[in-house]
């Protein structure tokens, strides 16, 4: 059994420099065990955090825990993890909301280690640029054929449910992960 102390997680935001910080800064810190990109480690465990319902993650808690602390291998007392994909409302698993992910993600860690602390950082980025870079990154990719203003009508409005609206919300996020 590792020695981990303390979590260290790094949520993103997608489009805040995230790959940069993954590749080159994150793996350079001495004295923490870095896991996250490269390689996508948590790919399953991360599929699992959003894409199943709530009986669903309650039932399987013990094994996704068990996954996660599966995938240290060092003996450092600091493990870092870094995955833009907890925060991110739209991905490759579909829109979900990233408030339930943090909390989830903060049970899959104490399930089996309720004595480990967990510290949160995230970047953000101006949220005009931010909507700007989704929206560029979506249209080119053939992801949006939304025009721009009815998009942020609707994104940015009370619609709770607009993936927009999840995710450019981050107080509600750093509310959820200090609980």
């Amino acid at each position: 059994m590792n020695k981990t102390e303390s979590v260290i997680l790094h949520l993103g935001f997608p489009k805040t420099a995230t790959t940069t910080f993954q590749h080159t800064v994150f793996p350079s810190i001495p004295g923490i065990e870095y896991l996250g990109i490269p390689p996508d480690v948590f790919a399953e465990v991360t599929r699992k955090l959003i894409q199943q319902n709530d009986n669903e993650f309650d039932q399987n808690l013990p094994e996704v825990s068990r996954e996660f602390w599966s995938l240290v291998k060092g003996d450092s007392q600091t493990l870092m993890v870094s995955e833009e994909k907890f925060l991110s409302a739209f991905n490759k698993w579909g829109i979900h909301d990233p408030v339930v992910t943090a909390k989830r993600l903060r049970q899959v860690i104490v399930f089996e280690r309720p004595q480990v602390s967990v510290k949160v950082i995230f970047l953000i980025r101006s949220q005009p640029d931010l909507f700007l870079s989704y929206y560029a990154q979506d249209y080119r990719h053939g992801f949006s054929e939304y025009p721009m203003k009815d998009l942020l009508k609707e994104g940015l409005s009370d619609s709770k449910s607009h993936f927009l609206f999840r995710t450019f919300h981050f107080e509600n996020i750093v509310n959820e992960l200090n609980k």
